[in-house]
């Protein structure tokens, strides 16, 4: 149940849940790509880490640099937590070091040593040992809404955006690097933004930090939630423009909702890159919008290099994009049926 998510310090290279590729795009198809960087995670040097004693699975993985380090943010299949991973190639040469650690439910983290109780915490590695020691937990105690939801995005300047159904969206604002390395976040460097009109649950918050664009998916009166429908973004997305300021609706549009068709055709994931929005259906067909606009460019759909086969896409977000400088974009899809990410790459 892995995702893909390129390495915005490297553009050939890929990270997975655990595991990281290179890409050399001048290759046919199957032969563009190769395994280079052995398991990101290490059992015996850090035997803590969440993805091993949480049985949270990797899940989709989010590449970002900021102050000149890349950090990887991993959630699980059922977005309950969020995994932060930094990286020191002169001491641990490919690993992901452990570094801190969202708990957005109680369910798994009971799994954590030390843990408080309840399930609203936030973990920091101070000492850099990739072990939850007890004196490194920060513990909400009222300073925000309990999140519990399906929605973490991580935007390019490191603020961590996650959605809390009925409960607005919680920014937790990137607050530099700590002596040993880890990004730093704590919740009284943090906010709660009101679910704004027209949504009654908001499943997912896709913020723009260079243009304070936010892009919410999740349902309305109208367009009910569905709860034998938990995982989708929802039946409608909507853009705001000024979102930290006087946030201002510049266009809404109806997402693909079928539950009766066969195959089921609703959307489970949605990007952001470039001139484009990127989203997903369970089936693992791409939607492409354009990105001021909202108007529906087309669909990208498996090739006769896999059959014409895909899904499903089973962890929340299971889509990721990248526009390379030759203007060309790679899109990546999470396959969970079949073991593999699907990559298109697609020439505007």
């Amino acid at each position: 149940m892995d995702g893909a998510w390129i390495d915005p310090a490297r553009p050939n290279s890929v990270y997975t849940g655990n595991k990281r590729f290179e890409l050399d795009l001048s290759k046919p198809a199957g032969q563009d790509w190769k395994y280079v960087g052995g398991f990101l995670s290490g059992r015996f040097k850090y035997p803590e880490n969440p993805s091993f004693s949480v049985d949270d699975w990797p899940g989709q993985p989010m590449a970002r640099r900021v102050d000149g380090r890349t950090f990887l943010y991993l959630t699980d299949m059922y977005s309950d937590h969020l995994k932060i991973y930094r990286f020191d190639a002169k001491r641990d040469g490919e690993l992901a070091i452990p570094s801190g650690y969202f708990a957005g439910r109680e369910r798994g983290a009971q799994n954590i040593p030390n843990h408080p109780p309840h399930g609203d915490w936030i973990w920091c590695d101070t000492n850099g040992n990739g072990r939850f020691d007890a004196n490194e937990f920060d513990v909400n105690n009222g300073l925000l809404p309990n999140p519990g939801g399906w929605g973490w995005w991580v935007d390019t300047k490191g603020d961590i955006w996650h959605t809390s159904d009925t409960r607005g969206i919680n920014r937790f604002r990137y607050g530099g690097v700590d002596r040993v390395g880890n990004p730093v976040y704590a919740y009284a460097n943090a906010q709660n933004y009101a679910m704004p009109a027209p949504f009654n649950v908001v499943k997912r918050a896709v913020y723009e930090a260079d243009t304070d664009t936010m892009y919410l998916t999740g349902y309305t009166a109208d367009e009910p939630f569905d709860r034998g429908y938990w995982k989708e973004v929802g039946r409608r997305l909507v853009r705001y423009d000024h979102w930290s300021k006087v946030p201002k609706q510049r266009y809404s549009i109806e997402l693909p909702w079928d539950t009766q068709s066969k195959p089921l055709a609703t959307t489970i994931g949605l990007t952001v890159e470039g001139k484009y929005l990127f989203t997903v259906e369970p089936v693992g067909m791409v939607h492409v919008y354009e990105k001021d606009t909202g108007r529906e460019v087309g669909v990208i759909k498996p090739g006769p290099e896999v059959g014409g086969t895909s899904g499903w896409v089973d962890v929340p977000n299971g889509i990721s994009a990248s526009r390379q400088a030759d203007g060309e974009y790679l899109v990546f899809a999470e396959e969970d049926a079949r073991g593999k990410v699907m990559m298109y790459r697609w020439q505007p």
